[in-house]
């Protein structure tokens, strides 16, 4: 006796699809969120201008030029 295939139907690829899309543009924008607010707390000194930078806590930074 040959064993019945059941295969789902063409509605839960077509659901599948739309969750995925779904999820993917809101990672888009929850990325999208964090970085625009990330950018917004940055200090640009504009080169080549003496600037004072005054750190919170001490050790290490990284500046970029």
């Amino acid at each position: 006796m040959d064993a019945m295939r059941i295969k789902p139907s063409r509605w839960y690829h077509g659901l599948e699809i739309l969750l995925f899309l779904v999820g993917l543009s809101l990672l888009g924008l929850f990325l999208f969120k964090n970085l625009i607010g990330l950018t917004s707390s940055l200090v640009q000194p504009t080169v080549p201008m003496a600037y004072d930078l005054t750190f919170s806590e001490r050790g290490k930074y990284t500046m970029w030029i």
